[in-house]
């Protein structure tokens, strides 16, 4: 399955060079990058989704546990309080 996931990423990547405000491919990206093993990549890619928090609702969520499992506590618990 992990293999799936990292054989997405390329393809992932290509779509935002194509049309960079697909977000949904921004955010499958994210979770690529998060299945795969990389937090650091799927925060950074996270954090361009922040202005759409509307349309993913799960997406502070998601960056509070990313940050609490790399031992980012500050941070996690800004965004655990939004």
């Amino acid at each position: 399955m992990d293999g799936i996931r990292t054989g997405a990423i390329p393809l992932f990547e290509d779509a935002i060079k194509t049309d960079p405000s697909n977000h949904d491919a921004i955010y499958r990206l994210g979770i690529s990058y998060e299945k795969s093993g990389k937090p650091i990549q799927a925060l950074e890619t996270y954090q361009k989704l922040e202005k759409y928090k509307l349309k993913y609702p799960n997406l502070v969520f998601t960056q509070a546990n990313l940050l609490y499992n790399l031992q980012r506590y500050d941070e996690a618990i800004m965004h655990f309080r939004k």
